[in-house]
């Protein structure tokens, strides 16, 4: 029969005969009073935290006082604290830690227990009802009316003990140990129930048998337990513990755990545990019992150690100190044999071993302990963000405190920059001191690993002027030890504000939103924007104080180009740490994605980075976020190009060649940043012909705005007529794939085959070396369709040609006209198919022009001066040319020229 059934009568008793009288080892203590009341629900619309709700718990005589709700609903950071008159024990319960204690609180002395609702600000619905309160209001159980004193071997021989590894479970009154580094501990079966704790450091309890509470630091909720409650042999629990007040686990707090071992036949041992005494003062507090090992069967261990109620759970100790058994059951008897004595659950017991395993596998593990600790905050704890959470389940942390991770574990430990009026300097792991931070560690021993602060400087961003860049996303910030450098035209309370500040030029029209979001210590922040520096009330643009509780937001219309600077501070004169975020929300363009990519040939393309996500890496430029916008260059020949940003403006541009999407470090194909003039970007590949290349545009670390993307062929460089290639009389090489069509369409006697236009065009300027007539030629040294137009200049309009051709010899094209020896003439040779486009040769030749060696016979015809004679040279003197400059003037031909051959002529010749 259990001590818990028995209570109930309010009697102790056990079987009469040694072989039936087996007694579990529990004590339950207390009685539960039902309590009708409810806060309601309660807000704050403050700054502050705020009392809304005060009630005393009030039970005369009470040594102790347990109070069960049977709602808790809590909003933000809001918590209910729970005070002991009697010594001013306190704990806070947030909606987290109200969740691990199962809607309870922990036990407290005394009679009074005040219960307080904090609400947190900006929160409207806080409230708590409370159930009943469980109590001790009179003397404890008596002992001495057990018959036998059940479980005590002749004379009692217990003494008091104070290990940190033994707990009284309340409110059944029984013993648990901790058993590994995480937060698990072991005890009996028929121990388990409903909201219980494991109070530690017991303290002694009153002269009427009443026991006392240990500080709330000492009590820790049960989360879970494995269990089975079966009888002699069969009796063992597993429970997994969860934090007290300060965030620790029991070993967490006290650093200590009892090993376990193999089962022995004998030899000596001890129990500690907590149970009843006839010393009141000793009953249910912590004893230390020895003896010795009886013997055993397949599932029990028998000894002669001393044990009463409340020793149920206690571990039970060989000759080597390791804990081999659970103690479950006592005897009256002599306890000198087996069958005749106090009973423990092996430790090695198969479904016993299971359990563990499943339950509490990780113990199984070696495990490490980190402490971790600050220096130099001047008594204020410093939150600490770790990466992983440990064998508890357990992660950030408070300064100070302790973590266990399963051997080999890599943990990352990132401290504030700043806490309080402390700034960060360093880590110290095991003395050693440490740059990082954030810290990685692997746990492969115990550590202690140290946080120290020191003295903050003003931050670099004191002043306007030396306003920090603010990029989009988020910031991390901080004013501590900030100086007042401007004024705005609201948040003015208090002294002058310790203000920080920040500027950024806008990459896209629009509505910028500003604000500062939760995660710093600085909680009442106030902003403003400005045009300029200092800023000053007459040049603030926008100013925000409490729109998100009492953080701050502005929504800014902003124009592409212009700069803003951004001041942060604290309401009141407060300082900490902030995080300020600069967002847009803009549409995105058509090509955000690498597969929307736009498509492009030669040329130059205006685009934009505004309201474009992030798609894709690459190798250079800074930022793994940058917003990227993406365009597709199909290669029309096999070559070299040239990708450039030349003309964008403001944006600091990064470009990258990708093979394929999405884009990434290891398809890029080239990558720059600022190898263009200033901040803009060039890039010169070699691509393949029908090869099909995706462009990235962005801007560097995450900047935005609009830019221009400019692709060209280095090896056309006379594609366009004022970048014309000088020639002179001989052969070239030419090519016009990727050349696009820069003259104008001929219709003015160039029309041919219903074409007027000359397509994909090249053009030479040709520097004529005699007087006469000039012949450009293809015929014979290219298979492709070609055409060619003569100029005496650029073409300004159509049809300025002096001349032009097409298929004089099959498919290819000669042009002649009339030069001057020194003059210059451009040259166009195209293709006729507006698509296909070839390669070949082109030819330039001189033809000189020969004057007849008697202008008489101005035909050169051999003969007699005649009529023919007289046409020949008026048609030449008409047209200016050398020949009819018979008196060698060197001048246009005139009338002294016709009278000297009208002479000649006359005369019959030379």
């Amino acid at each position: 029969m259990s001590i818990r059934a028995l209570i109930a009568a309010a009697w102790l008793a056990t079987a009469s005969s040694a072989a039936l009288a087996q007694s579990s080892l529990d004590h339950p203590t207390g009685r539960d009073i039902p309590v009708d009341f409810d806060s309601g629900a309660l807000g704050n619309n403050g700054k502050e935290f705020v009392l809304v709700a005060s009630v005393p718990v009030e039970v005369r005589n009470a040594s102790w006082q347990r109070v069960y709700f049977s709602q808790v609903n809590l909003e933000g950071t809001s918590f209910v604290r729970a005070i002991s008159m009697r010594d001013g024990e306190t704990q806070d319960l947030d909606a987290d830690a109200i969740r691990m204690w199962n809607n309870t609180t922990a036990y407290f002395n005394g009679d009074v227990v005040l219960l307080e609702l904090w609400a947190a600000p900006g929160t409207q619905n806080n409230r708590f009802a409370i159930e009943k309160v469980a109590v001790m209001d009179g003397p404890g159980v008596s002992t001495l009316g057990d018959p036998g004193q059940c479980g005590i071997c002749g004379t009692d021989n217990r003494v008091a003990s104070n290990v940190d590894w033994s707990a009284r479970v309340m409110p059944v009154g029984c013993t648990a140990t901790v058993y590994c580094r995480a937060g698990y501990m072991l005890s009996a079966g028929h121990c388990v129930g409903a909201n219980q704790v494991m109070q530690f450091r017991v303290p002694g309890s009153n002269a009427n048998c009443s026991t006392n509470a240990p500080p709330v630091a000492e009590q820790f909720p049960v989360i879970s337990n494995s269990s089975n409650n079966g009888g002699v042999g069969a009796d063992w629990a597993v429970y997994r513990v969860g934090t007290n007040n300060l965030g620790q686990t029991p070993y967490h707090r006290y650093g200590v755990n009892v090993n376990l071992g193999g089962v022995v036949n004998s030899g000596s041992s001890f129990i500690r545990g907590y149970g009843v005494d006839t010393n009141c003062v000793l009953s249910q507090t912590q004893q230390l019992s020895n003896g010795s090992i009886v013997g055993t069967t397949g599932s029990t261990l028998e000894f002669n150690n001393d044990i009463r109620g409340g020793n149920s759970g206690s571990g039970f100790f060989g000759p080597a100190a390791t804990m081999i058994g659970v103690v479950t059951h006592c005897r009256v008897s002599t306890c000198a044999s087996v069958g005749t004595s106090n009973i423990a659950t092996r430790i090695d017991l198969g479904a016993f071993v299971t359990a563990r395993n499943n339950f509490a596998g990780i113990c199984n593990s070696t495990l490490r302990l980190i402490d971790v600790q600050a220096t130099g905050t001047g008594g204020t704890a410093a939150p600490i963000t770790v990466s992983a959470a440990d064998a508890d389940g357990l992660q950030n942390g408070s300064t100070n405190f302790k973590r266990v991770y399963a051997n080999g574990t890599s943990v990352t430990f990132t401290a504030p920059t700043v806490v309080g009026s402390a700034c960060f300097t360093r880590w110290v792991l095991n003395g050693s001191p440490q740059a990082a931070n954030p810290l990685s560690v692997s746990m492969t021993g115990d550590f202690t690993l140290v946080a120290e602060y020191g003295t903050c400087s003003a931050p670099s961003n004191n002043a306007c002027s030396s306003a920090l860049f603010l990029n989009e996303g988020t910031a991390n910030g901080t004013n501590v030890a900030a100086t007042n450098d401007g004024v705005s035209n609201c948040g003015t309370f208090g002294p002058p504000p310790l203000d920080v500040w920040y500027w950024f030029r806008a990459g896209c029209s629009g509505t910028v939103r500003l604000e500062t979001l939760s995660g710093g210590t600085l909680t009442d922040t106030v902003l403003s924007v400005h045009s300029g520096c200092p800023g000053t009330v007459a040049n603030t643009l926008a100013c925000n104080d409490d729109t998100v509780g009492l953080l701050s937001r502005i929504d800014l219309p902003v124009t592409e180009g212009t700069v803003y600077y951004v001041r942060v501070h604290g309401y009141n004169g407060s300082s900490g740490t902030f995080v300020l975020s600069r967002t847009q929300a803009l549409g995105a363009p058509i090509n955000d994605a690498c597969t929307s990519a736009t498509t492009v040939g030669l040329g130059s393309f205006n685009g934009s980075v505004c309201g474009a996500t992030n798609d894709g890496q690459t190798t250079c430029g800074f930022g793994t976020a940058n917003k990227d916008v993406y365009y597709a260059f199909t290669a029309p020949c096999t070559g070299n190009y040239i990708v450039d940003t030349e003309g964008t403006a403001i944006l600091d541009t990064v470009l990258s060649i990708h093979s394929a999407c999405p884009a990434t470090a290891a398809n890029t194909i080239a990558c720059d940043d600022d190898s263009g003039t200033g901040l803009r970007s060039r890039i010169q590949f070699a691509a393949v012909a029908g090869t099909t290349y995706r462009i990235r545009v962005t801007g560097y670390n995450g900047t935005t705005g609009s830019f221009q993307l400019n692709i060209s062929d280095p090896d056309l460089v006379n594609d366009i007529c004022t970048n014309a290639t000088s020639v002179v009389d001989g052969s070239y090489f030419w090519d016009n794939c990727g050349a696009n069509t820069d003259g104008p369409a001929d219709t003015t006697a160039c029309t041919f085959f219903g074409s007027a236009q000359v397509n994909g065009d090249l053009w030479y300027r040709y520097t004529a070396r005699c007087t006469g007539t000039a012949t450009v030629t293809t015929c014979g040294l290219s298979t492709h369709d070609t055409k060619l137009h003569a100029y005496a200049a650029c073409p300004t309009g159509p049809n300025q040609q002096i001349a032009c051709s097409d298929d004089n010899c099959a498919l290819q094209t000669t042009i002649t006209f009339p030069v001057a020896a020194g003059g210059q003439y451009l040259v166009r040779l195209g293709s006729y198919s507006a698509v296909a486009r070839g390669s070949g040769q082109v030819q330039f030749t001189c033809n000189a022009l020969e004057c007849p060696p008697c202008p008489a016979d101005f035909n050169d015809s051999g003969g007699t001066p005649d009529d023919a004679d007289v046409t020949a040279f008026f048609e030449a003197w008409n047209a200016g040319e050398p020949c009819a400059d018979v008196n060698d003037s060197g001048g246009t031909p005139d009338d002294a020229d016709v009278t000297i051959f009208f002479e000649l002529w006359n005369a019959g010749g030379c």
